[in-house]
C-alpha cells in the first residue's frame, strides 16, 4: 500500500490539534517502527507537530 496525500494530511491534522492541545508528542498514533507507510506517517505528523509546539519542546540530545 502507498501513503496517500489524504493519509498525509490527515496525519498533519491530528498533529496540529495534538500541539494545539498540549498533548506529548508520543501521542502520535503511527508507528515509527512499523511498515514504511507507518513510518511516513509517523515522520509526516512528528514534523508537524514540532512546527507547530515551536520552543516549548523539551528533549535531552544526548538520548
Amino acid at each position: 500500500m502507498t501513503v496517500t496525500d489524504v493519509q498525509l494530511d490527515q496525519a498533519r491534522r491530528v498533529a496540529v490539534e495534538a500541539a494545539r492541545r498540549g498533548r506529548p508528542i508520543e501521542t502520535c498514533p503511527y508507528n515509527a517502527n512499523g511498515t514504511p507507510d507507518q513510518r511516513r506517517l509517523a515522520l509526516a505528523f512528528v514534523r508537524e507537530y514540532l512546527d507547530h509546539v515551536g520552543d516549548d519542546v523539551e528533549y535531552d540530545a544526548d538520548e
